[in-house]
């Protein structure tokens, strides 16, 4: 009996033991399994994490050439200056043109406001204005915009037809009444610059004056829609003034 109960003993034991040692190999491949499966996870978030970036970065970019051809949109627009031209069509015999149309000087005795010129570029978004130096230490020369109609090249039209800045005082003139206005409080002499900017959609008119802005000069200018040329007229002789095209940057620089 004694041999017995030991026998079965040992097979309970044994039988335990297998138990265990099953069980030992269950947990064994569900860990190994669990580890495949981390190691799978792993895998996907890696994966994941990768795709991410790369569509971060592609989203980049696209914004980044969006932004590129919006950039080049706006140059194409607003960086590449209009040449611009005196007309020797709307020119005073009163004045003498350089070979190039862009420079032009009075000539004769006569005193008054008997000289003028236009531009050959319609409604310009901006123009430069650079005043030659006059030994006689006067500049009484008109510098703005004005429609070619009712433009007199051999008469004043600082108060009949246009939009001026005098450049002896800095004051302004225009057919819609302005005498002598305050806008600039010097002199604008020899060597000065003046930008002339149009904005044909808001209506106004300003001076960069020395690459400074004097703000809008004009406001609810050409209410009859008509084209707007560069305009200039000149009180005395030797007076003169050159006028080149303005680069510009974009249309976040612009003051209207």
């Amino acid at each position: 009996n004694n041999n017995n109960n030991n026998i079965k003993e040992k097979i309970i034991f044994l039988k335990s033991k297998e138990s265990v040692i099953q069980r030992f190999e269950m947990i064994d491949e569900s860990v190994m399994n669990n580890e495949i499966e981390i190691d799978k996870l792993k895998k996907m978030v890696s994966t994941f994490k990768f795709n991410n970036n790369l569509m971060k970065s592609i989203s980049e970019s696209v914004n980044e050439n969006e932004k590129q051809n919006s950039f080049m949109k706006v140059t194409k627009k607003n960086d590449v200056p209009t040449i611009v031209k005196f007309d020797p069509n709307f020119c005073s015999e009163n004045l003498k043109l350089n070979i190039n149309c862009d420079n032009v000087t009075k000539v004769g005795s006569n005193l008054g406001f008997n000289a003028a010129v236009l531009g050959d570029v319609a409604n310009p978004s901006s123009f430069t204005i650079i005043i030659n130096r006059d030994p006689s230490g006067y500049y009484s020369q008109m510098v703005g915009l004005a429609p070619r109609s009712d433009f007199k090249t051999n008469e004043k039209n600082y108060t009949t037809c246009g939009w001026y800045l005098y450049c002896e005082s800095g004051s302004l003139y225009s057919q819609d009444g302005d005498k002598n206005r305050e806008y600039y409080e010097n002199q604008i002499k020899g060597g000065d610059v003046i930008e002339v900017r149009y904005n044909m959609e808001l209506k106004t008119i300003q001076f960069i004056i020395n690459e400074i802005d004097r703000g809008i000069a004009f406001e609810n200018v050409n209410s009859k829609n008509l084209d707007l040329y560069p305009a200039a007229e000149f009180y005395r002789e030797g007076q003169g003034i050159t006028i080149k095209a303005t680069k510009k940057e974009t249309e976040d620089d612009w003051a209207m």
